[in-house]
């Protein structure tokens, strides 16, 4: 018999972990699967440096900044081939995710000078410490977090996802619906 859970997350990246926070805020039961022993994934790897504008690390250095600017920044840099809807909805929820994070404890260094960016907005934050806020945020709210436990294949049925089949840390795979 399957596990049931309203969202399953695969993985405990920052992507991972925000959804799985995100998903427990609105009620879900949200169970989160980590192949590796320790969260993080890529995130962790990265330079921390999330681009943000109209933040209050900006205003504390004296940076104006807003999503206008934001916006023709990447699309410059992009060369004007970029998904003009994608970069509106980056510049639209920018400015709320940058706040939800902060909301949960993420906390960022003063804005720096980023490649393609006509102003410092790149704002550098701890991605371990991120990641970790987040699985709290998501915790605290019943989120379950396994690791060790490796996404093998997704079951579908009438044109959607209805379930997975994941192993755990002793190979065993188990139903989760």
């Amino acid at each position: 018999m399957a596990e049931r859970f309203d969202v399953v997350v695969a993985g405990a990246g920052l992507a991972g972990a925000s959804a799985a926070a995100a998903a427990a805020e609105q009620g879900a039961a949200v169970l989160l699967l980590e192949k590796n022993p320790t969260p993080g994934g890529s995130t962790v790897l990265s330079s921390g440096l999330n681009a943000y504008a109209g933040t209050d690390e900006q205003a504390a250095a004296g940076v104006s900044d807003g999503v206008e600017l934001l916006r023709k920044d990447l699309l410059e840099v992009g060369g004007h081939r970029n998904d003009v809807t994608l970069v509106d909805a980056y510049c639209r929820e920018q400015l709320a995710t940058y706040r939800w994070l902060r909301g949960h404890g993420v906390t960022f260094g003063p804005p720096l000078p980023g490649s393609g960016q006509s102003v410092p907005r790149s704002h550098p934050a701890d991605t371990a410490a991120m990641v970790e806020a987040l699985l709290r945020a998501a915790r605290a709210r019943g989120a379950e977090v396994r690791y060790r436990w490796a996404v093998r294949r997704l079951e579908t049925g009438g044109g959607r996802v209805t379930g997975l089949v994941a192993a755990d840390r002793d190979g065993t795979e188990h139903r989760i619906a």
